[in-house]
């Protein structure tokens, strides 16, 4: 019935027949071709009135008629049929979201017909506006560009390049169409300085070169350029200095020209030498004061009383530390006591079981082997200074010694320091004070990383533990 009043020129009656209900919705996209050739906008009404029944995708083929370039010589029906199969699928991209079923193809088709649009107003607003909730485009921004480069629609592309990142191309198509719209492209790229400055200089050398050496009025139209080229300089914010357009004029430009714009230059450069005498001056008292930091602490000092107790066992610091803990943890070649500079006191051997507790067990080892160390030299040392003293003596002082062998030359100095037990001595007491006391156990990071030990270790019984809590 259908195809026998379109066949009759009566497709009033046709679409008539298919707003029945219950109809088969096949047959609006079967005749969809048909019915928008002749009745355009009666169709696209029938079709937003079905809402979401129909697949705006599988009604693509209909609307595909209507690609063609709007030209004077266009029948007004064709113009027509383009409107509404803009006004359908405008309606269709307030409904779909992006993961729909040919969501995408609508979105392209939209995009080819206002690209074939007389006006480029309607297409710029929808490559703006067609986003998604993160801000990615709905259409393919690639074939967006094939369409507009085609069709001449050069702000589009400028826009698009943009989006593409492709920021010298939109410049140099934006210096064919207006000079501030290349100028906010230059903008654009705001995390990459070295390109913004290409970009500028490329509109500077248009906004220079452009009706120079133009037949009459030459030099006027120079004159010109020079006062635009110093106004340009203004509007880059600091970005672009007068060296850095001179190259674009011509050789025989009067400096005089440009005494105004290059005794501002001089002046900011005079500016920025006076900052960075301010800064180096500013870094050179810092440092000053911080070598007398580090040279004060050296000679730092904590009078230590006798209400001072160790923060481990609670004992005074001047007394003994407890029994258990020396025995478990022998302070060999460590001093006394140890005072940091957050007035933590520690005992020697209560602090060497305070950060063996919290560090790891490679790092017991070598406290282990220093304490190892400390602990031959001590006995080396006391070995010289028992019976070997004489013999040292004689040979620093350059005469044979206690062995009877001949005087240290300078080559051997440096083994004579090496072999010099209390110099040896020192050395393995200041690598075990850095191993165990760098850091005070209480405040330091060994405290903070120790939020993640277990309360349990495997160390502990905890069967033992367990029955203690046990409700009897």
């Amino acid at each position: 019935v259908i195809a026998q009043h379109i066949r009759n020129g009566e497709p009033v009656r046709a679409l008539g027949v298919l707003r029945r209900p219950r109809l088969p919705v096949e047959l609006h996209y079967k005749f969809a071709p048909d019915l928008m050739a002749v009745l355009p906008a009666e169709t696209v009404d029938s079709w937003i009135a079905l809402g979401g029944q129909l697949q705006p995708r599988r009604l693509i083929p209909a609307l595909m008629r209507y690609n063609t370039a709007s030209t004077p010589s266009a029948s007004a029906r064709a113009q027509q049929g383009r409107a509404e199969a803009i006004r359908y699928l405008e309606h269709c991209v307030k409904t779909l979201l992006p993961e729909d079923d040919g969501a995408q193809s609508v979105y392209n088709l939209l995009l080819m017909l206002h690209t074939q649009s007389a006006d480029e107003g309607p297409l710029l607003t929808f490559l703006h506006k067609a986003m998604d909730m993160e801000g990615e485009p709905l259409y393919d921004v690639k074939y967006a560009l094939r369409l507009a480069l085609g069709a001449r629609r050069h702000r589009s592309c400028v826009h698009l390049y943009c989006m593409l990142h492709m920021y010298e191309e939109a410049v140099a198509l934006a210096l064919h169409v207006d000079i501030d719209l290349a100028k906010q492209v230059a903008e654009k790229p705001d995390d990459d300085a070295v390109l913004r400055k290409k970009l500028w200089l490329r509109v500077a050398r248009h906004v220079v070169e452009q009706d120079s050496g133009k037949g009459e009025g030459k030099t006027e139209l120079l004159g010109s350029n020079i006062r635009k080229a110093i106004k340009f300089l203004q509007e880059t914010d600091g970005l672009l200095k007068i060296e850095d357009i001179l190259p674009f004029f011509p050789d025989f430009v009067l400096i005089d020209d440009f005494k105004e714009a290059i005794c501002t230059s001089l002046e900011e450069y005079n500016r920025q030498i006076e900052e960075l005498k301010t800064e180096m001056a500013t870094a050179t008292l810092s440092a000053d004061n911080i070598r007398r930091d580090i040279s004060a602490l050296s000679q730092r000092y904590v009078v230590v009383d006798t209400e001072t107790s160790c923060c481990s066992c609670q004992l005074g610091i001047l007394q003994s530390p407890p029994s258990n803990t020396a025995s478990s943890h022998a302070a060999t070649g460590m001093s006394a006591f140890y005072l940091f500079p957050c007035t933590h006191a520690f005992h020697a051997s209560c602090l060497l079981m305070d950060i063996s507790r919290k560090v790891s067990a490679s790092q017991r080892d070598r406290i282990a082997e220093l304490q190892r160390n400390v602990t031959a030299a001590t006995e080396e040392s006391a070995q010289q200074a028992a019976g070997g003293t004489v013999g040292v003596i004689a040979s620093a002082g350059g005469v044979t010694g206690a062995t009877g062998g001949a005087p240290p030359t300078a080559d051997g100095a440096e083994d004579l320091e090496q072999s010099n037990p209390a110099a040896v001595l020192e050395a393995a007491r200041l690598k075990l004070d850095e191993a165990v006391a760098s850091e005070c156990p209480l405040c330091g990071d060994l405290m903070i990383r120790s939020i993640t030990a277990p309360f349990i270790t495997a160390e502990e019984d905890e069967a033992r533990l367990a029955a203690s809590w046990a409700i009897r």
